[in-house]
Formats: C-alpha cells, sequence, structure tokens
C-alpha cells in the first residue's frame, strides 16, 4: 500500500478533513525523503487554506532540503508571519536567511527564536554557528557553552565550541572542548 493510501486508510477512521488527509500525505512523504510528492501535497493544503501555517512552515524546511533556499525563505516568512510566536519556524527561517548569506536577517530571526524560547538549545547552537561565519568567536564561544549547559550531550556545541576557541587562539581549552 502507498503511502498516500496508507494516510488516507487511516484518516477515514478518524474523520480528518480533506485537507488534514492532504498535509498527513504531504508529511508522510516528506519524511520518508520524498520531497517533490511532499511539496506538491503541500501546495494542495496551501491552495484550500492559503492560511495553514504547518504547511507553509513544512514546505518551507521541505524546499531547504532541495536547496531551494530563496523559496524556503519565502514560505518560513509567511510561516512566522502567520505564528510569530513560533521560535521553532523563526530558527529554520533563519537558517534559510543564512544559507542566502543574509546574515543580518538570519540573526535577528535566531534571536527572535531565542528571545521567545531561551531554552530552545538548537536555537542557540543555530545562531553560535552564524557568529561564527562573522568572526565573533566569543559570542560564539558564550552562545555554544548555554547550548551545553541546557543539554550536556550536545556533540555539536562542543565540537563548535572548540573551533570558536581555535579562532580565539585559546589552543588548550579549544582541544579540552
Amino acid at each position: 500500500m502507498s503511502l498516500a493510501k496508507q494516510a488516507m486508510f487511516g484518516a477515514a477512521e478518524t474523520t480528518m478533513s480533506p485537507v488534514q488527509i492532504l498535509f498527513e500525505q504531504a508529511r508522510a512523504f516528506h519524511a520518508n525523503g520524498h520531497l517533490a510528492e511532499a511539496e506538491a501535497r503541500y501546495r494542495k493544503v496551501l491552495k484550500k487554506r492559503p492560511n495553514h501555517f504547518e504547511a507553509w512552515h513544512m514546505l518551507g524546511l521541505c524546499e531547504l532540503a532541495g536547496r531551494n533556499v530563496e523559496s524556503a525563505a519565502r514560505s518560513l516568512k509567511r510561516a512566522v508571519l502567520l505564528d510569530p510566536d513560533s521560535a521553532v519556524a523563526h530558527s529554520d527561517l533563519g537558517i534559510a536567511l543564512k544559507a542566502q548569506r543574509r546574515y543580518d536577517d538570519a540573526l535577528a530571526a535566531f534571536d527572535r527564536a531565542v528571545a521567545l524560547r531561551p531554552d530552545f538549545a538548537d536555537a542557540v547552537y543555530n545562531r553560535s554557528d552564524l557568529l561564527i561565519e562573522l568572526n565573533r568567536f566569543a559570542d560564539a564561544v558564550a552562545g555554544y557553552e548555554r547550548v551545553i549547559a541546557l543539554n550536556p550531550q550536545h556533540l555539536h556545541a562542543w565540537k563548535s565550541r572548540g573551533n570558536a576557541l581555535h579562532g580565539l587562539a585559546r589552543f588548550a581549552d579549544a582541544l579540552h572542548s
């Protein structure tokens, strides 16, 4: 049975709306790496419900995974306009903007994500990665240390902290990290 039929079969038992069924199909395709099929279904959802936050957000992630960063940024911007309190959407928008080298806009998106959820380790990590690209090593170290305080098992933060410390010529600390 295809993913679409599985989603429809399961949905029939739960009395989901046609838009919800389309959205769940899109998510299933997306989760299994079938980006073209996922994008097509997210777009169908948006034709029926143009203000569907989750569809805009997931479409942006799908576009980002497909390396279509300009379109991803537009979709994610739409998502944050629909739900300005979504820290995850702001962080994802920051990733898309960073990929476009729109560093000031990306930093603002990460800052908003962290302001909304100070304990959101991934947003702090993404912000710190951007600071490395901007050669703001001391700020990046502080960010990575915050990530590590939030999640001591965040191995990428430890490694990236070491890179930032290296950028500050703190070689012994970098080696330890």
